[in-house]
Formats: C-alpha cells, structure tokens, sequence
C-alpha cells in the first residue's frame, strides 16, 4: 500500500485504533512490512506517537533488527518524550550484544548522539544516553574518525559521561593499543567506594601533597613549613625552631601553584607538600639563598632558611632552593621538597 498526504500532519498512511490493536500493520515475508519514506525537511520517514503508557514505535525480530533507520540528511531513527522517567530512545540487550548500537565512519558526526535537559529524555537522573545489559555492553559506540562515545553536560554535579557497575568489573572501561586507554582535560578526582568521599585528586601543579590536620590555632598561609607535633600524634604544626628534625612539609597553593597528585582531598585542615617544587616561606636574614643551597627549619615561625651547619641540618632538610634570596630578606620562593 502507498499513501501520499497533503493534510496538515503531512501523515502519507496514518492508522488509528482505539481497541487494543494496531493502527498500522504490515507483514512481509521478504521485504518491509511498514516502510515509510519522506524527503520533507524535518519530517520522518516513520513518525509514532503514544500517549499512553506503550510505545511510540515498537520494533521486534527474533534474529535480525528490531528496527533498523537510514537517512543519508537527516535522522536515521528519532525518539522524543517528555514523561517523567521515560526514554526517547529505549534499548535493552538480555543476551550478548548491544542495547542500542550506533557506528560512524564520517568526520565530526557521531554514531549515537543522546541529549537531556531537566526531566526531559533520561533515566531518573536525565541522561542523554542510557545503556543496560545483563551480559554485554549497555552503550558501545565506534568510530573511525571522531568519538566512538561522547557525553557532554552542563547541569550542576553531573557527569558527562557516567559509568555504574554494580558487578566486579568496571563502570567505565578504556583501552588502548597504541594511544591512550584514557584523556582527562582538567583535574581528575577518585572517590571512595565506601563513604564517596574525594580521596585523591590528579592537578596541574608540581607537588604530591597529602592532607593533615594542623594543632596550631587560626589561619596558616599557604608557603608555610610545618612540623610533626609531638604532642599531638598524626598532627602538625607550625615551624619554630632552627634545624628541626620533625620537619614535615609545606603547605600547598602559595602564588596560586597548585598540586600535582592530592591525597585525603578536603578530609583534613591543610593539604601539605611531602615532595616536588612548591613556594615557600624562607627568611634570609639568617644568611643568603642561592639556587641548589639546602634549606632548613628556622627560628622564624612558618619559615625556612639557608643550611650553614650540615651537622645539625642531617635529617632536618626540608629540601633545596630552586631560587634565591637576597640577604636580609623575607619572601617565598620555588623550593624543590625532598625530605631528608
């Protein structure tokens, strides 16, 4: 049968039923048994509405596609809905292959394209594409050119793409034969299965520091040289006694110089600096800096200074100035942490 339409839906077959049964069924035993073409701009070739709690389209086979939709301009298969908790596009994969599949082989195109706005076309939690298998993949996407996957967002704590696995493998999966398994363009953060809680944080800086809790009162800078506080196991303090061999680290993030590697993110008071190039606190009026000269506790709380006696400076090495100072002065310049 072949219809053609001028009416305002612009329908070339539409079928109506009100029974339980099928507005439109075709069957074939070799070709297509709905087939619908259009080369209207923004029209489709097979366009199915529900407003009850089925299917806008329904597509099932016991060995071939369920569906299956082609467009060499437009859109191959398109989903829309705006219920509650419901999926424009739905697929479900109980065997071994795919829930819903989606290849390309263009430049910058994609072979699955999933967008959500707030209540709009997710799962629950509005997801542009959401993916479940008992068995195989939930979304696998391939590409020769451009992003086998990709998720993008801009809702407030939400992920752009994001992985569950409820099992013993992974929730999400990278692999690599010569490149990388894996890209991150901006900080990187692992949180703890048990609590959720950020536990390490991978930066832009150029120090591994870790998170402690300080027993001093009131604010202490970033640059500032603390020490184990023996009073107070597991804490530290601020510095105040030359060649201190309790002498811990640096406190992280003077002139704006973050971490490379964070451990124990926002757990605890400060995070402090065990080794790599941070600014420091040094005072010069205990002798001049020059770059490669040891450094030390001083008597200046919080600061550092240049290593005159290396007899009492053997285990209280903070680590190396990368710049000088000038005698007499007080400032905060690149030290290279490496405790000794």
């Amino acid at each position: 049968m072949k219809g053609t339409s001028n009416s305002p839906t612009g329908a070339g077959v539409y079928g109506l039923s009100n029974t339980g049964g099928a507005g439109v069924h075709g069957t074939s035993s070799t070709g297509d048994g709905v087939r619908g073409e259009t080369s209207a701009a923004n029209k489709s070739g097979v366009y199915g509405v529900n407003t009850g709690s089925g299917f806008g389209v329904y597509g099932s086979s016991s060995e071939g596609h369920g569906m299956m939709g082609i467009s060499n301009a437009g859109d191959g298969v398109r989903g829309e809905t705006s219920a509650a908790n419901k999926s424009g596009v739905y697929g479900v994969n109980t065997g071994s292959g795919f829930g819903v599949y989606g290849a390309n082989s263009g430049s910058n195109n994609y072979g699955f394209l999933g967008s959500a706005t707030t209540g709009v076309s997710g799962y629950g939690s509005d997801a542009g594409v959401y993916g479940q298998s008992s068995s195989g993949n939930g979304v696998f996407g391939v590409s020769s050119t451009g992003d086998g996957v990709r998720g993008q967002s801009s809702g407030a704590n939400k992920s752009g793409v994001y992985g569950v696995n409820t099992g013993s493998g992974f929730g999400v999966y990278g692999f690599s034969s010569s490149g990388y398994a894996g890209g991150f363009r901006g900080n990187v953060v692992v949180f703890s299965r048990a609590t959720g809680a950020a536990i390490l944080e991978l930066g832009e800086g150029l120090d591994y520091a870790e998170g402690f809790d300080v027993s001093d009162q009131g604010e202490i800078s970033p640059g500032t040289v603390l020490v184990i506080d023996p009073d107070q196991p597991g804490k530290l303090t601020v510095s105040t006694m030359p060649y201190d061999r309790k002498v811990a680290g640096v406190v992280t993030g003077a002139k704006g110089l973050g971490s490379g590697v964070r451990l124990g993110v926002e757990q605890f008071d400060y995070d402090v600096a065990l080794a790599g190039r941070v600014y420091c606190n040094v005072d010069a009026t205990y002798g001049e800096v020059l770059p490669g000269d040891l450094l030390t506790t001083s008597p200046t709380p919080g600061y550092a200074m240049v290593v005159k006696d290396y007899d009492k400076a053997q285990g209280a090495i903070l680590g190396k100035a990368m710049e000088g100072l000038s005698a007499g002065e007080r400032g905060q310049i690149l030290v290279l942490v490496s405790l000794q």
